[in-house]
């Protein structure tokens, strides 16, 4: 179907640029014609003007007949020898010499195009006057002809050049309108096809989408039978974890200790601890301080802070005694919720946000990730700690963290370690 579209498009594109360039043609023909008519015009005005020119060339004629008129109209006797001799002979020539092509191609052509022959109205009286000024006015007339015929051939030709340019340009525009027709044939008939072919391949991919639409109804019952096994199968797996996991609430009493006090010196506030730099030890890291007591119970002392870290060893400063009397001393135990020798710890917070207004929830999981923690969206088994922060009773995620037997910090405590 896409591609029958873009054949379309294609087809409209091409018709769309050969209408265009049959309007650019038509107007260059215009153009052309609109010359050739002025061309035209020009060639009626020479030809008015020759017109004019032979009326004046008629008007000699007659007084050339009004002149014979004279001759014979007089009542002296006319010798024709002699009129023949002395009148007709000489004019001959003289017409002869006027005509010669040399000198219509010499000066005195030049001289004689553009000259301008004025008679004074005078009565003759004599045929040799008459004839001496008709003669001017013929030397003055045919020149004058001459130019105009040459003017015409000149123009004739320009028209005889401008009307074959005019040929060729339009058996031009003809042969690139019957190309654009044949490409436009070959266009219509290439769009038929490919509409053909796209219909066939649309035909095609609804019978493949009608098959794929059974195929996906029929995964979907077996995906739903599937669901029903898994379902039913996960809640006897969750009943079975239900009986394996501890259904009491682990808090931090219940973890254990990650190292020991190997010197004290409550005097100068310092002590030092069996954890250094090869278990991952952090400087700034907090430890709660307690020893056992009867019963296995913890007895809280105090809180310490990484100050410097060894190899093999750290000095901590003492920031809590919890009972002068009962100083932190070398074989206390120390534990922190964001420490262990073997592994990542792994934190989850349960409840709405934080309540203290110190840290937000991003600082939060940003300082445990400083101390060497990470922090997971939902409780799994590898749950080290749930963190329980406003309305974290109401939440899931705290049913499932007491499931599976996770130590849940209230956030004072983990502030705790985190220092405040």
């Amino acid at each position: 179907m896409a591609s029958g579209r873009g054949g379309n498009l294609g087809t409209l594109i091409g018709l769309v640029l050969s209408i265009i360039v049959i309007v650019v043609l038509a107007f260059f023909v215009y153009s052309l014609q609109s010359q050739i008519d002025t061309k035209d015009r020009e060639i009626a005005s020479l030809r008015a003007e020759r017109d004019e020119k032979s009326n004046s060339e008629i008007q000699v004629r007659l007084q050339l007949v009004d002149m014979y008129e004279l001759v014979h109209g007089t009542t002296t006797p006319v010798d024709p020898e002699r009129v023949r001799r002395d009148y007709l002979e000489p004019a001959g020539k003289r017409l002869v010499e006027t005509l010669n092509m040399e000198q219509l191609l010499s000066e005195e052509f030049g001289k004689a195009l553009h000259k301008e022959v004025k008679l004074e109205p005078k009565e003759y009286t004599s045929l040799l006057d008459l004839y001496s000024d008709l003669f001017v006015q013929l030397e003055a007339a045919i020149p004058e002809l001459n130019r105009l015929r040459m003017e015409k051939v000149e123009v004739l030709a320009q028209l005889e050049q401008a009307r074959t340019s005019a040929r060729k340009e339009r058996e031009e525009f003809n042969r690139q309108i019957a190309e654009l027709r044949a490409q436009k044939a070959e266009i219509e008939k290439k769009a038929i096809a490919a509409a053909t072919q796209a219909d066939a391949r649309e035909r095609e991919l609804l019978a493949k989408i009608e098959q794929a639409q059974k195929r996906l109804e029929s995964l979907r019952e077996d995906a739903a039978t599937q669901e029903a096994l898994l379902a039913s199968k996960i809640s006897e797996l969750e009943g079975r974890i239900a009986e394996m996991t501890e259904k009491k609430r682990r808090s931090l009493e219940d973890t254990e200790a990650d190292g020991e006090i190997v010197h004290a010196d409550p005097r100068l506030g310092l002590a030092w601890i069996n954890i250094g730099r090869d278990d991952r030890l952090r400087r700034g890291l907090t430890f709660e301080v307690f020893q056992y007591i009867k019963g296995g119970k913890k007895k809280h002392k105090g809180l310490i802070e990484v100050k410097r870290v060894e190899d093999e060893t750290a000095q901590v400063a003492i920031l809590e005694q919890a009972d002068p009397l009962d100083p932190i001393v070398a074989g206390d135990f120390v534990a922190s919720p964001l420490f262990d020798r073997k592994k990542e710890m792994v934190f989850v917070f349960v409840g709405d946000r934080p309540t203290n207004d110190r840290y937000n929830m991003s600082q939060l999981r940003r300082r445990i990730e400083e101390f060497g923690g990470r922090v997971d969206k939902n409780v799994t088994i590898d749950t080290d700690f749930v963190v329980a922060l406003a309305n974290a009773e109401q939440s899931p995620e705290m049913h499932k963290a007491i499931q599976f037997g996770v130590v849940i910090l209230r956030e004072d405590e983990l502030l705790e370690f985190l220092g405040r």
